[in-house]
């Protein structure tokens, strides 16, 4: 589409160049498929439609890789290993390897090692490469959040399946304190603060990609608790209302 579509509040806006025009699509927020997207509709990332720098994944997630340097016994690069289609998504096709090589039945990426190295380990779109973990955040750090109200806050992207809170200096981190939670699947902050006076709080959290290849990152959360707040940290004045919010 060439077209911008506005997308709403529960929405990730993913942007794709094409020539001079940007099109626009809208990525639901509680989707794990939306980072390292270009084109999603409202289920999510369209398959095989990952931005440049990531690989489709075999469950449907994109994730940012690199191939390494290499070439297999008899010379051919990742890209030749991609653009036959013996590789896609992270997977490869063994009768398409063996037809395309005219290797034997027993023959497997394996056979065709070079300096230690198969297609399996070394190209993305077979499953290896360089990967690493995506980077995210959380909004509310550009907000203020009013005592007594309900809070809600996601990852931006949501990039895993697993998030879990890090201590940080001196156990500082202290959500459960002001009646906040944080949802170890999808990271998202939700609850109702209380607190006698303003505070702020501050903590690590931590976002399991996948562990088996050490794709973890984290973030600092910073919540702003006030006895009333505007919608944003730092305001613009374009036409329309600017009431507080307080309970």
């Amino acid at each position: 589409r060439s077209a911008v579509t506005l997308c709403t509040q529960n929405q990730i806006a993913i942007v794709r160049f094409d020539s001079s025009k940007a099109a626009v699509s809208c990525c639901p927020d509680t989707s794990i498929s939306c980072a390292g997207c270009q084109l999603a509709e409202s289920t999510g990332c369209l398959p095989f439609s990952c931005s440049a720098g990531y690989v489709p994944t075999v469950d449907g997630r994109c994730e940012a890789c690199q191939d390494l340097p290499f070439a297999d016994a008899h010379g051919q690069t990742c890209a030749f290993y991609e653009n036959k289609g013996i590789c896609v998504g992270g997977a490869s096709d063994g009768e398409k390897f063996r037809t395309v090589m005219g290797a034997s039945t027993a023959a497997t990426l394996e056979h065709f090692r070079r300096a230690g190295l198969s297609a399996k380990e070394a190209c993305c779109a077979c499953g290896g490469g360089f990967r690493a973990a995506t980077s995210w955040h959380y909004a509310s750090a550009l907000k203020a959040f009013p005592l007594g109200m309900p809070v809600s806050d996601l990852p931006k992207p949501r990039t895993a399946s697993k998030y879990r809170l890090m201590d940080g200096i001196a156990g500082s981190c202290s959500l459960h304190e002001f009646s906040l939670q944080l949802d170890p699947v999808s990271g998202a902050i939700t609850g109702t603060p209380t607190a006698d006076e303003p505070t702020d709080i501050e903590c690590n959290v931590e976002a399991v990609q996948d562990a088996s290849r050490g794709l973890i990152s984290n973030v600092t959360l910073k919540l702003s608790l006030n006895f009333f707040t505007y919608p944003a940290k730092v305001l613009s004045f374009p036409s329309g209302p600017y009431a507080p919010s307080f309970k």
